[in-house]
């Protein structure tokens, strides 16, 4: 959810449309003072029949529209997306809009978040899988303006086993994004909050040092360029006397 320039709320997610396909789904909620309610206001579905489409996150543009980040399905494969929409919230179809991420055969991905830089481009993270048996990887990819993509697939290669993904990326002052995301460690049920500021080996910030599942769901920047990460963690705490384990929220600045 985002909140735009005249104080509406946008809300991105996913809509069941006659009783059996999944579609990515926007819709503009309004308050007004001294209603107990939001009013809804304009609205959308967008995707291809019969397949799911799921929109994970909205973002905002530079000119204050909003770009509908998640999944497409196509040629019945999930793929990194993004749809954008004007002004009237009308989904835009010029230049290379709605994207889709071009993918090889028997490859599959899918963006859980994006950012916008100072120049417009689009960056999304989430997850790359090279074939339907095998475990997902960090994906990160760069959209511009125009709905091109910039440069290749960027794909985590480390950790090696378990599936990882990318929950949530944000850009900082200094153009660099940061990249925060769930990953598989010493078991299958052990999940840990990592995060990268730019890309390439040695650029790991934080791993959390925990042995139960833990996971970052979404990564902010303030205007002190400090990154604010939220998620939950898992903890064992005593109840009645008794340890147990709870799941918790997390929140955390890093500088």
């Amino acid at each position: 959810m985002l909140v735009n320039k005249y104080g509406q709320f946008e809300v991105a997610g996913q809509r069941i449309v006659n009783n059996n396909d999944l579609e990515m789904a926007h819709q503009v909620y309004t308050y007004t003072p001294g209603e107990n309610e939001l009013a809804a206001g304009a609205g959308l579905t967008y995707g291809f029949p019969k397949v799911p489409d799921i929109a994970s996150t909205i973002v905002q543009n530079q000119d204050g529209t909003v770009t509908l980040v998640g999944t497409l399905s196509w040629d019945n494969r999930p793929r990194a997306a993004a749809v954008k929409l004007d002004a009237q919230h009308h989904v835009v179809e010029t230049d290379e809009w709605p994207f889709k991420a071009d993918l090889p055969l028997m490859q599959s991905a899918g963006a859980l978040d994006g950012a916008v830089d100072e120049m417009g481009n689009l960056r999304l993270t989430g997850w790359w899988r090279e074939s339907p048996n095998q475990d997902s990887k960090i994906l990160s990819l760069v959209v511009d303006p125009a709905g091109y993509q910039v440069g290749e697939l960027e794909v985590e290669q480390s950790p090696k086993v378990g599936d990882n993904k990318g929950m949530g990326v944000a850009i900082l002052s200094d153009g660099s994004a940061v990249t925060v995301a769930s990953v598989t460690t010493a078991g299958l049920d052990n999940l840990d909050m990592w995060l990268r500021r730019g890309q390439g080996e040695g650029g790991i910030l934080f791993q959390g040092p925990y042995n139960r599942p833990d996971e970052p769901h979404r990564v902010r920047a303030n205007p002190f360029d400090q990154t604010l990460v939220v998620g939950y963690e898992t903890a064992v705490i005593l109840q009645d006397g008794m340890p147990t384990v709870v799941r918790r929220g997390w929140l955390r600045a890093f500088d």
